[in-house]
């Protein structure tokens, strides 16, 4: 049970916290100090964002019928998923993690936002301790009503000569948002590739869900906003 109280101290304290920050931005000193309220700013806003989601589920007919209406419409036993985008690494050879969202456009796009050290590798994957490139062959992670996605690899390959780059991959994703996506296609290659950008149509050319869906983010992202600025 979410307890409105709480939602508003936090509320509060997220006020607190920017108002802090935009005094320290006008410093031309103390740019750790400005990282680390922008991180801290980010991270209660994203937690509050979702908490007041929650409350609303749980409180607002009309927000839970638009959120349960997204999470149904993401639900798909197979969804293609091509990388649009590569990116060469000095250090690296794989996207370790990947984070994105459903965009205005309807589509899906995941950008890496943590990629392999070819050093750690070869401690935490015995074959590249003796020469072997490791390259991803699964993932595993979590896409919400808003459709934002996070994955995290959770099986790797072997390959003694080059290495292999994802091409196209195969998710799933459940009623409770788990995505299960795994390898599909790739293509022999030599260096540090890895794979940058993930697009997919999570709506597989129905462009009438497109646009509900689309609809429904933008008025539930426009609740939340107006529940939270009522707590100040």
């Amino acid at each position: 049970m979410v307890d409105v109280n709480t939602i508003r101290t936090d509320e509060k304290a997220l006020a607190t916290l920017r108002t802090q920050l935009e005094k320290q931005v006008k410093k031309s000193w103390g740019k750790n100090k400005t990282k680390r309220l922008e991180e801290q700013v980010k991270l209660l806003n994203k937690k509050q964002f979702h908490v007041m989601a929650e409350y609303l589920h749980s409180n607002n007919t009309k927000i839970r019928q638009l959120i349960d209406m997204n999470r149904t419409m993401l639900v798909r036993e197979e969804m293609k998923m091509k990388v649009s985008k590569t990116g060469m690494a000095m250090t690296g050879s794989y996207t370790k993690e990947f984070k994105g969202t459903i965009r205005k456009n309807g589509w899906l796009y995941a950008d890496a936002t943590n990629v392999s050290w070819d050093f750690m590798d070869s401690f935490e994957h015995l074959p590249a301790f003796f020469g072997f490139k490791v390259f991803p062959k699964a993932y595993r992670g979590t896409i919400n009503f808003m459709g934002q996605i996070e994955l995290t690899v959770t099986k790797h390959g072997y390959y003694l000569l080059g290495s292999r780059l994802p091409t196209h991959f195969k998710a799933s994703i459940d009623g409770a948002g788990n995505v299960n996506m795994e390898l599909n296609k790739s293509e022999w290659e030599v260096g540090n590739q890895f794979a940058h950008r993930l697009i997919a149509d999570p709506f597989k050319g129905d462009d009438g869900k497109r646009m509900v869906f689309i609809r429904n983010k933008t008025e539930i992202q426009n609740a939340i906003h107006e529940a939270r600025k009522d707590l100040l």
